[in-house]
């Protein structure tokens, strides 16, 4: 997000585009896993993480660090 990275139809990518496409993304996942499967999983949980990470000013090296 910070380096003005594009899409391949050329939309920035941004914390706010980030927001918009993040619940279609977990209602693909939900898709295709099921939603009992979803329900039981960690997905919330590893979205938060990675949210966190990908808006933070901070760059963590290795993902096991937060989790």
């Amino acid at each position: 997000m910070r380096y003005g990275a594009k899409l391949d139809d050329g939309r920035a990518i941004t914390p706010a585009l980030y927001d918009q496409l993040l619940p279609q993304v977990m209602a693909r996942i939900e898709e295709e896993v099921g939603p009992e499967r979803f329900a039981r999983g960690h997905y919330r949980e590893a979205v938060e993480l990675f949210t966190k990470m990908t808006k933070s000013e901070d760059f963590v090296e290795f993902l096991t660090l937060p989790a």
